[in-house]
């Protein structure tokens, strides 16, 4: 995988493709989860670089893409356009992992005609059509809460989060 780069006004996004020598392999888009970064996939990316381009990157105000001022999933979608627009790669499909199946459904639905399909792990839907009026007054106290937390205590707690919650299925 070769690291690269974009320079947008709100920041510099960081990336990183693994060409398949067939120029029309199709790529797949690696999108990590909150307090992750692009390195969450390197498994999964080592498998599909034998068939298909890959890329993953670090989402603004995540690894390298930082700081980063105006973050919106709508931003990330243009960021992500842009930088298949450098690749010159028309078409995708998307790979999104819960936080990171946002800015990747953000994407399919501002630029269906370049999205193929999409993979979503363990994330919900993007919109708020789809969530009660408690739903969203929840999800706009994760930010209060999580400041209360540093990065890798918020790490720390999610994987043990997930491990018991492994335990139970």
């Amino acid at each position: 995988m070769v690291e690269k780069q974009i320079d947008t006004a709100r920041g510099v996004v960081y990336y990183w493709i693994g060409r398949h020598e067939n120029p029309n392999a199709p790529c797949i888009v690696f999108t990590h989860g909150l307090t992750a970064n692009h390195s969450m996939f390197e498994k999964q990316t080592a498998h599909f670089q034998k068939a298909f381009t890959v890329i993953t990157w670090d989402v603004p105000l995540h690894g390298l893409s930082r700081p980063y001022s105006d973050f919106s999933y709508a931003n990330c979608a243009a960021d992500l356009r842009n930088i298949l627009e450098q690749e010159q790669i028309g078409h995708v499909v998307l790979v999104g992992m819960s936080m990171g199946g946002y800015p990747s459904q953000a994407f399919a639905s501002r630029y269906p005609e370049m999205t193929d399909g999409f993979v979503a792990l363990d994330t919900t839907p993007f919109g708020r059509s789809y969530y009660s009026r408690s739903d969203l007054w929840w999800l706009k106290q994760v930010a209060p809460i999580a400041k209360c937390f540093s990065e890798n205590a918020l790490r720390k707690s999610m994987a043990k989060i997930g491990f018991a919650h492994a335990l139970f299925l």
